[in-house]
């Protein structure tokens, strides 16, 4: 169930390095008769820094300035915080990161979610693992049967809970 299809980083982590071009040089074929390059040098890699990205004095260094997961679109590479997915199930895998994750669908049964500040989850958790050090907000319910735990280093709300282990060193919040 562990994908690793996002990839999370640290404040700090370099995450690129550009390394500049140098020109090829004469080789052999198989026979032993010269090769000259095909090309004496080739065109640098364009690499944009976007949001959250840290360069170097030299520009061949990028590195995150923030905690959050990577994104690359196109030439530009970015970090997001928080953490932003739709449904957590076999499409994504479990989670575990270091920053705020916010869910906009639910938490399939049997997945884990770990996040190292607050996790918004706008459906519900069926019989999963969430474990925040922060707070756990489910705009849903909280199902469980056999192998599912809510565990918060602040508070945990949810409109109705059912059979659910749950530990919160705040509040405990059910609104239904």
């Amino acid at each position: 169930r562990t994908q690793n299809s996002i990839t999370m980083v640290e404040a700090g982590q370099v995450i690129a390095k550009k390394v500049p071009p140098v020109p090829g040089r004469e080789g052999k074929t198989v026979t032993g008769v010269a090769l000259a390059p095909e090309c004496e040098g080739r065109d640098e890699v364009s690499v944009r820094a976007g949001e959250n990205i840290d360069v170097s004095e030299d520009g061949l260094e990028f590195s995150a300035a923030v905690d959050g997961h990577l994104l690359r679109e196109g030439t530009s590479i970015s970090i997001r915080e928080p953490l932003k997915v739709g449904d957590v199930g076999f499409g994504t895998g479990n989670l575990d990161c270091a920053c705020d994750v916010m869910i906009s669908g639910g938490v399939g049964q049997s997945f884990e979610v770990r996040g190292g500040k607050n996790i918004l989850i706008k459906g519900s958790i069926e019989d999963a693992v969430v474990e925040s050090n922060g707070s756990v907000d489910v705009g849903g319910g909280i199902l469980h049967r056999a192998v599912g735990k809510v565990i918060a280093g602040g508070r945990v709300s949810a409109k109705y809970a059912q059979g659910a282990r749950i530990r919160a060193l705040g509040s405990l919040y059910l609104n239904d």
